[in-house]
């Protein structure tokens, strides 16, 4: 009678490394996205009030009116973060405090705000056609926590500013 060969018994290894592989497999298909965008839709927030604002700039005097959005940046290959974001804010003052305003800030000349007519949809073509003509100041001293680099944009008006801010 022949005896059966004796059974080999497995390696650790060679009894989780099917597992391994469906684990990597499966971490792999949660993280891709065939559409080549983020996984996760990006937030837009919008808002028109000022205290809401002033959580994320300085503002020496509060408008009265303000119309803001917070847009993120980050896109793959893009070479910003997923945590990037800006800052588009419309401000109305008094007279007397746009100017204290205007004053407070160091001119940019030349400069211009950057921004596509598609990305900012939401502002209105009177202040999207003011912003060709308008005098531009640096806005890093009103950022707050991340939001260093911007721009503020003062309107022929003389009392609408237009700020944008990204995060650095």
């Amino acid at each position: 009678m022949r005896s059966a060969p004796p059974r080999r018994r497995s390696t650790r290894a060679e009894r989780r490394a099917p597992w391994l592989v469906l684990a990597c497999l499966g971490a792999w298909a949660c993280t891709s996205n065939p559409s080549g965008g983020s996984a996760a839709e990006p937030t837009i927030t919008t808002g028109t009030d000022a205290d809401s604002l002033t959580k994320l700039v300085t503002l020496s005097k509060p408008p009265r009116s303000a119309r803001w959005r917070t847009s993120p940046l980050g896109q793959p290959g893009m070479g910003l973060g997923p945590t990037d974001w800006k800052l588009i804010a419309v401000l109305e003052y008094s007279a007397s405090d746009a100017r204290a305003l205007a004053a407070s800030l160091t001119p940019q000349p030349g400069a211009k705000l950057e921004w596509t007519a598609a990305e900012e949809a939401w502002l209105t073509p009177a202040v999207r056609t003011a912003l060709d003509s308008a005098a531009v100041y640096d806005a890093a001293p009103l950022g707050k926590f991340s939001l260093r680099i911007g721009s503020i944009a003062r309107l022929k008006d003389g009392n609408t500013f237009v700020l944008v801010m990204i995060t650095s």
